[in-house]
């Protein structure tokens, strides 16, 4: 695509470093007490993390220092995404990224590395290219074999829209995702087969177009729309809207209360659990009566009951003649 003429961009950093463009490159990460990264850097680096948020000038710099020399050139193409999209003012950076992040990082390396990203949470591009570089390195990282994935979003400002959007498990080993703290929109996003997240904060929005995909969240839910097939939905808080266009199988729990419930006519074969009166109320009222959808009373002791065919006929009727 030709790009018309703009300024030469300002880089963050020398040009004379090569950038991988194919294959998996494996990146070796130096852990606590690595002689090149200081004494207790490791230790201090949450302090100094959350020290970040007062916006030091001395504590971003040295929150810059360290993901440098701790990820290297993977640092170096995150200042550069940084830098080229804020410049040219074009939409590339998906497929920059795309193609430039082949590095492979164990997990525990990928939650620190978003850690250090609070850096330039300010930056107007930081969301943009923040939640592709992890969402990449989560995919590379499973493909290499890790399962297993734990997030801190907890020292960021602002929710992180578009985290782990687009996963697939491959074969037989699931991918299974905890975030501690908050999430933005479009979380899990076109997920499948055998993807679990559990979110211990609040959520945006969760699950657009997942397959076969698990969201436990433990916190409140602005809205879910349109998940696809075989996806559930485990919510201990409160939803504000919950939308069901063609989904076949899914099932929602959740423990608080539910504002509104749109469950079309495409929907079939779809569960709804809750040990909440209220929202209960809302299941017998919204949900349709002949598409194959249960309705289970959770009540005091665990036990589920489900709501059977006569008794949710009656409700309905009874809600049509209170109009």
């Amino acid at each position: 695509m030709a790009i018309a003429q703009h300024t030469q961009p300002q880089t963050l950093v020398p040009p004379k470093i090569a950038l991988q463009t194919s294959g998996l490159t494996q990146v070796h990460i130096k852990g606590p007490g690595d002689d090149d990264l200081g004494e207790g850097l490791d230790d201090g680096l949450d302090d100094l993390i959350r020290r970040h948020t007062a916006q030091r000038p001395e504590d971003k710099k040295a929150i810059e220092v360290i993901g440098e020399r701790k990820f290297g050139e993977l640092w170096v193409k995150y200042e550069r995404a940084l830098n080229i999209v804020d410049t040219l003012k074009v939409d590339l950076i998906e497929e920059y990224l795309g193609k430039i992040i082949t590095d492979v990082l164990t997990p525990q390396d990928i939650e620190e590395f978003l850690k250090l990203t609070a850096a330039y949470e300010n930056s107007q591009y930081y969301q943009k290219c923040t939640t592709k570089i992890v969402n990449k390195l989560i995919e590379n990282s499973h493909t290499a074999g890790h399962s297993e994935f734990v997030l801190d979003t907890r020292n960021l400002l602002k929710p992180l829209d578009n985290l782990c959007t687009r996963l697939r498990a491959s074969g037989d080993k699931p991918i299974n995702i905890i975030i501690n703290g908050t999430v933005g929109k479009d979380f899990g996003f076109s997920a499948g087969y055998s993807v679990s997240f559990t979110t211990n904060g609040d959520v945006g929005s969760c699950g657009y177009n997942s397959t076969c995909s698990n969201f436990t969240i433990k916190g409140n839910v602005d809205y879910i729309s349109n998940p696809g097939n075989y996806s559930s939905f485990n919510i201990d808080g409160n939803l504000r809207a919950y939308s069901l266009g063609v989904s076949n199988n899914s099932s929602l729990t959740i423990t608080g209360e539910i504002e509104e419930l749109e469950v079309s006519v495409y929907s079939k074969n779809c569960t709804f659990k809750t040990p909440n009166p209220k929202t209960l109320d809302v299941f017998l009222r919204r949900i349709p009566l002949f598409e194959g959808h249960k309705i289970y009373f959770i009540n005091e002791e665990g036990n589920e009951k489900q709501v059977g065919m006569f008794e949710r006929f009656v409700k309905r009727v009874g809600y049509k003649l209170k109009k």
